[in-house]
């Protein structure tokens, strides 16, 4: 009789554990497959704003694409990057990122800025490529159709040493400050990752 309560025992012990783990499996594959489902959601989503982007940036061009190391001014000493927005569209513009690719002589890339050109350069690299609502409704951030409009952006983590003034040489020389700003002497590109037309 003892025997038969322990083998009852140790039968309904290991029916509960395998039912549980059976449940377990069961709950954990269904939050894979939801997770999943929102993983793939969000790529498809990407994939049609890149594709939009791209049939889109025909009509708005980033042009006269320049870098330099100010060496006056109040932009003393850092590194901005110049160029204008050119809206072709019959929209308005409310909101763009680019992205710049800095290019040597061997045409590798070098250094790559992500930035929303029709914002204000603080000198901050932004995090986010989505387009917030209240900026919509702010008629600063905004470039009409069939114009262009200069913009400038602060690169605050441009690699050190890419662009430097030039050092004097010889002995007994003093060093002066740079009086000009100093180019970057490769080729810069543009690409445009999103862009909202209204």
């Amino acid at each position: 009789m003892l025997i038969k309560k322990k083998s009852v025992l140790v039968v309904v012990l290991s029916s509960i554990v395998i039912f549980s783990v059976l449940i377990f499996t069961l709950i954990g594959y269904y939050m894979y497959i939801e997770l999943r489902a929102r993983d793939d959601e969000k790529i498809a989503q990407d994939a049609i704003k890149k594709i939009g982007s791209r049939i889109l940036s025909k009509y708005v061009a980033a042009s006269g694409l320049s870098c330099a190391l100010e060496a006056s001014g109040a932009m003393k000493g850092r590194v901005v990057l110049k160029g204008s927005l050119i809206n072709r569209s019959r929209r308005d513009l409310y909101n763009i990122v680019l992205k710049v690719k800095f290019i040597d002589a061997r045409g590798a890339s070098i250094y790559e800025v992500v930035f929303h050109p029709l914002e204000p350069a603080f000198g901050i690299e932004q995090i986010g490529y989505i387009t917030k609502s209240y900026l919509l409704g702010s008629k600063k951030n905004v470039l009409k159709s069939n114009s262009s409009s200069a913009f400038s952006h602060i690169v605050s983590n441009f690699p050190k040493g890419l662009l430097e003034a030039p050092r004097p040489s010889g002995k007994g020389r003093k060093a002066h400050p740079a009086r000009r700003a100093v180019e970057w002497p490769g080729r810069l590109a543009a690409e445009t990752l999103s862009l909202s037309l209204q």
